[in-house]
C-alpha cells in the first residue's frame, strides 16, 4: 500500500504553485519547460525535457511533459481524496467490526443497516456518484 504521508510529504516539499509546460524552440528542434512560478516565468524551468533528436515516437516527450504537470498537480487532491475515502470505509466498517468482536447485543438490524449505508453514502458522495435512496 503506498504511504500516503510520505508522498505528500514529498509533494509538499516540492516546488509549490500550478505547474505548467511551455514548449520553446531550439537550436535543433524544441524542449518542455515544466515548472511553476518565477522559475518558469524567468525561462529557468524546474525541469526540461528536449525534444532535439528524432527517435522516439512522435510527441512521445511531449506527452510525457503533459503527464509530469499534470502528476504535479493532481497529486495533493488525489491524496485528500484518497484518505477521505479511507475513512468513509474505516466508519462503515465499524458497525461489522463491532459485530465480529462479539457486539451484536447492543446493535439493531436498523441501526446496522443505517451505518453500513451510510458508510457507503458517504464513500459514494466523495467519488462524485449518486448516494443510496
Amino acid at each position: 500500500m503506498i504511504n500516503l504521508e510520505d508522498l505528500k510529504a514529498k509533494a509538499k516539499a516540492a516546488t509549490p504553485g500550478e505547474w505548467e509546460c511551455n514548449e520553446v524552440r531550439t537550436q535543433c528542434g524544441r524542449a518542455f519547460r515544466i515548472g511553476s512560478g518565477e522559475m518558469l516565468k524567468a525561462g529557468k524551468g524546474c525541469c526540461i525535457i528536449y525534444d532535439d533528436y528524432h527517435g522516439g515516437p512522435e510527441n512521445e516527450r511531449k506527452a510525457n511533459a503533459a503527464f509530469i504537470v499534470a502528476a504535479c498537480n493532481s497529486v495533493l487532491p488525489l491524496i485528500e481524496e484518497i484518505m477521505a475515502l479511507r475513512k468513509a470505509l474505516a466508519t462503515a466498517a465499524m458497525p461489522l467490526e463491532a459485530m465480529r468482536l462479539g457486539g451484536t447485543d447492543t446493535l439493531h438490524h436498523q441501526d446496522l443497516q443505517a451505518a453500513i449505508t451510510g458508510g457507503i453514502d458517504a464513500a459514494r458522495e466523495r467519488l462524485g456518484g449518486k448516494s443510496h435512496d
